[in-house]
């Protein structure tokens, strides 16, 4: 049967060369991945470096209260990795966009979150640390959808390539959101900093990942057919 012969198809390993990987540039979804990239890692580096400094100085909370606050944000941060990842599956089942729906979902709760989070007045801790705990489980939503996303329109044999360019354009935001937040926090404050910096980021973040949405069915298709090329001629080799 079709399906025997399928099995029996012997598939052929496919090595790097440079024309696979050209082909990456040419995927308009991975061109908005990566500008999401550079800007998603702001809020990330902002808060981490940011963060003790403002709960201690700017809203007069001490050790404890801290430590009550961030442990628990810590934890919920872990765990939106795979809460991530499981959403953005299950979506990706019905629509060839889901993994990207899940990752702009997460975002925008995020920048919701820490926005009312940041405009909490000191006195209310427990809201405060409520809305901080929700904006680490959200934040993280993106991270395993984002790499999934650029496994489903590269080929194998560029896919590892794909994921080292965006990890280099996200280091170039890694340095560069600390500079703009410090320079930011100077002038005004460090709770300003945090705000202005990461809900602008997530915000960008959120049209290029809409942008994503609207291109990944045709790039993944366009994968595809690529995959297929390759299973008939190799079946006819054979």
């Amino acid at each position: 049967s079709g399906e025997d012969e399928l099995q029996c198809i012997e598939i052929k390993q496919h090595k790097f060369n440079w024309k696979a990987l050209g082909e990456i540039f040419k995927k308009k979804s991975l061109w908005m991945v990566y500008l999401q990239g550079f800007a998603g890692v702001f809020p990330w580096n902002v808060i981490t470096y940011y963060i003790f400094d403002y709960l201690g100085k700017e809203r007069g909370y001490s050790d404890n209260t801290t430590l009550m606050i961030m442990a628990p944000a810590v934890v919920l941060m872990a765990c939106g990795y795979p809460a991530g990842g499981w959403l953005g599956d299950k979506i990706f089942k019905r629509h060839k966009g889901g993994r990207l729906i899940a990752a702009v979902t997460g975002v925008l709760l995020g920048m919701i979150g820490l926005f009312l989070a940041m405009n909490t007045p000191n006195d209310q801790t427990v809201l405060f640390g409520i809305l901080l705990c929700l904006t680490g489980f959200f934040m993280h939503f993106a991270s395993p959808n984002i790499i999934s996303t650029m496994y489903d329109v590269t080929l194998p044999e560029v896919r590892s390539s794909a994921q080292s360019i965006e990890s280099l354009i996200e280091n170039g935001g890694a340095w560069t959101a600390p500079i703009l937040a410090g320079i930011l926090a100077d002038a005004t404050s460090v709770g300003f900093s945090i705000k202005t910096i990461c809900t602008g980021a997530w915000a960008l973040c959120v049209v290029f990942l809409l942008l994503a949405i609207s291109f990944i069915p045709k790039d993944i298709e366009s994968l595809h057919k690529q995959l297929e090329e390759r299973a008939r001629v190799e079946s006819a080799a054979q």
